[in-house]
């Protein structure tokens, strides 16, 4: 048979096969592209047509200024920001002017836009959702996509909104512009002296360095100051700050309108020209703003989350580190001097959890808590403190949720100034709470509001004041409301006033307790010529408490057989006119009485022969600790550290061995200089050391000093008193 060859194209067809796919595709391809990229444009006009539809529904009911008001009025018809970016090239923007959405392509020509209201041709006026901020604004830019960070390390030529970010934004331009910025939070930095500006949202502060003749418009909330250096500043109807600072150099630099309706709160001014032109500065409105003709110190209210610590507008208090700035406007003030200084005022804007204690050394004006909270944290340890050591003159303190934990004694006020002119105290609207833990203290007088006597006073009022914690104090005295007792001379007409108050905690204490006050031995009526401080009558009259208004629920306890219990220790008028219709349950008594009791030290362990889980109860072996310093000049008797104790029933007698308290110097002296890397300091800063032979247990302080003598600040040691604590 004949063989047949098989046969191939040859190059000559392949080439006019592959020119005519070529062709094809040339003449096809753009056909195809064309169609696709007009599907697109037809979705993205159908999309920007549903959002104009959005906005007028939106206009109806609403203004829309800013670029969020225009996503809001979309988000609204479900439209969220990742859904409003183009399938075709170019951007979907919207223009502030007109409030309506267009497309355009990459080329920035109009693809779609509304007929009746056509894309206006101002940049600054024209805004676009921008993904990542680099190169020169070629209009207003929406960043409420972008961090913190990166709006914060840009500096702004146009229009921002920052959408729900809190940051900083600093916009400045030499250019003849109108733009529109919005924040939510942080501080708005504005130097741009050809520029008008119109700020809305939020602010915590805003600094205007500069701005045109046509000026700086606010229409939104500062939650701080506004500070303008150069330029005209307009407050819009329904705007507000703390404080308007004018920081210009001359009188001539800068202008000022607020509206009617405004916030602004205060003006003041940081030059003495300024402020002796505010006449004239003011151009209009301000009729309710508090103008502060002197000058004011620029460092001092920097210090602060704003205001200038007047009652119209009060330093804002936001943090720890703020409120112990307070310490520095009181610097001058010393005890058992008159104060001829600035009465000052604080709120507080946010809830504060101190890492550490913060004491204001002394205080007068007022602090207002704002309903925030005030709490610890947990590495914050005290068996006695206080926030507010000494108020004097007239004070206040109010609308503030107190929240304390177990190891955590810390009064709200210590004392009043005694030496002083008389001292106005109210506590108003105050919640101190324990959270369901047991407060231990150690300290001879004692309460959550005020811990000592209060003498030199005209008027002490709490109003509207509650306790819910529970309070075991170790010490002398023991009160709800004040921890020692209230004196009253008879030429001062001196009263005490509870209003609307409660208590709902259990208050156990060693010798005098109370729900008024913890020590009755003051209770009584002086003469105040009297250089011995004689006693006129042994119980205060009606008209000397004018008001009692108060609920005891709980459990009020002396654990000593002599003790003193009641709604007023000693009080006879005040307990039986008012302690039955107060209620609560008063009991006076030592769970020990009547009880064989021995406690056996093994080493450095102890035990107790007594099983209390029937009664629900529970032991602590207790050392008092004599001439303890306490780091602030004085020496404390009264201070006492709870340890656990073990039950065994085995035990039949006590052994008597003998305590003693050195500091850690004592220690060395006595034991030798490698004693401390013998030693094991527990939480309290005590550790427990015996040496052979020697019938004695040394408690020895890492930190704190035992009382020496004032002269030669040689170590010493003090005596131990140990108790039993059921």
């Amino acid at each position: 048979m004949a063989k047949r060859l098989k046969r191939a194209f040859t190059i000559v067809e392949l080439v006019i096969v592959i020119a005519v796919i070529a062709i094809l595709a040339a003449v096809l391809i753009p056909t195809f592209t064309t169609l696709i990229d007009k599907a697109n444009e037809s979705n993205d006009i159908a999309l920007v047509k549903n959002l104009n539809t959005a906005l007028v529904s939106k206009e109806a009911t609403d203004e829309v200024n800013t670029m969020q008001d225009a996503l809001d009025a979309a988000y609204e018809y479900g439209y969220t920001v990742d859904k409003l970016t183009p399938s075709s090239s170019g951007d979907i923007v919207w223009d502030e002017v007109n409030n309506r959405f267009a497309l355009v392509n990459e080329k920035k020509e109009v693809v779609f836009e509304d007929g009746a209201k056509p894309l206006t041709r101002d940049a600054t006026k024209t805004w676009k959702i921008v993904t990542e901020l680099k190169g020169t604004q070629d209009c207003s830019w929406y960043v409420g996509g972008l961090s913190k960070e990166a709006i914060e390390g840009f500096k702004f030529t146009m229009g921002v909104d920052t959408g729900s970010v809190e940051a900083n934004v600093n916009y400045a331009s030499d250019s003849t512009q109108n733009v529109t910025i919005r924040t939510k939070g942080g501080t708005l930095t504005v130097n741009a002296k050809n520029a008008t500006v119109s700020h809305h949202g939020t602010a915590q502060s805003v600094d205007v360095q500069a701005v045109a003749g046509e000026s700086y418009h606010e229409y939104g909330e500062v939650l701080g100051n506004i500070s303008v250096k150069k330029g005209h500043f307009v407050a819009e109807s329904g705007s507000s700050a703390a404080a308007l600072i004018v920081t210009a150099a001359t009188a001539t630099d800068v202008k000022i309108d607020v509206a009617d309706n405004s916030d602004v709160k205060s003006v003041a001014a940081t030059n003495k020209s300024v402020a002796d032109n505010f006449s004239t500065i003011i151009q209009s409105g301000a009729q309710n703003v508090e103008v502060v003709e002197t000058v004011i110190d620029e460092t001092v209210y920097n210090s602060f989350a704003g205001g200038i610590g007047t009652e119209k507008s009060p330093y804002l208090i936001a943090t720890e580190g703020q409120f112990e700035k307070i310490n520095d406007l009181y610097a001058g003030k010393t005890e058992r001097t008159e104060y001829t200084g600035k009465v000052y005022y604080f709120k507080q804007v946010d809830d504060i959890v101190f890492s550490r204690l913060i004491i204001i050394n002394y205080f007068t004006g007022v602090y207002d808590g704002n309903n925030h909270s005030i709490s610890f944290g947990k590495n914050v340890k005290y068996s006695f403190a206080y926030l507010f050591s000494i108020v004097f003159n007239e004070t206040t303190i109010k609308n503030i949720n107190y929240s304390l934990k177990a190891n955590q004694a810390i009064a709200l006020v210590c004392k009043n100034d005694w030496f002083a002119d008389r001292v106005s105290l109210t506590l108003e609207n105050i919640v101190i709470d324990s959270n369901g833990e047991t407060i231990s203290s150690a300290q001879g007088n004692f309460s959550l509001f005020n811990v000592y006597a209060m003498f030199n006073f005209s008027k002490i009022k709490y109003v509207n004041c509650v306790n819910k914690a529970n309070v075991n104090n170790a010490g002398t005295s023991t009160g709800v409301f004040i921890g020692s007792g209230v004196k009253i001379y008879n030429s001062y007409p001196a009263t005490v006033e509870f209003i609307n108050c409660a208590n709902y905690g259990n208050i156990t204490g060693t010798s005098q307790v109370g729900v008024l006050y913890g020590n009755g031995a003051y209770v009584g009526l002086y003469d105040s010529d009297s250089e011995t401080d004689d006693k006129l009558a042994a119980d205060y009259a009606k008209e000397q408490f004018v008001t009692v208004d108060v609920i005891n629920t709980g459990v009020i306890t002396t654990n000593s057989d002599d003790g003193v219990v009641g709604l007023a220790p000693r009080s006879e008028y005040l307990n039986s006119t008012y302690q039955n219709t107060v209620g609560g349950t008063y009991i006076k008594g030592n769970y020990f009485t009547g009880k064989n009791v021995y406690v056996q030290q093994n080493g450095l362990e102890y035990k107790l022969n007594l099983d209390g889980s029937q009664d629900g109860i529970s032991f602590k072996i207790v050392f008092n600790i004599n001439l303890l310093d306490n780091g602030d000049g004085t020496v404390s008797n009264t201070t006492k550290y709870f340890y656990n104790i073990e039950t065994d029933s085995t035990i039949s007698s006590s052994n008597v061995i003998s305590h003693k308290a050195y500091d850690l110097a004592k220690a060395k002296e006595a034991f030798g200089q490698d004693i401390e890397s013998k030693l094991a300091f527990d939480e309290q800063g005590i550790a427990f050391y015996t040496q052979e032979n020697d019938n004695v247990t040394y408690l020895i302080f890492r930190d704190k000093q035992i009382g020496r003598n004032p002269k030669t600040e040689t170590p010493a040691e003090t005596g131990v008193v140990v108790y039993l604590y059921a």
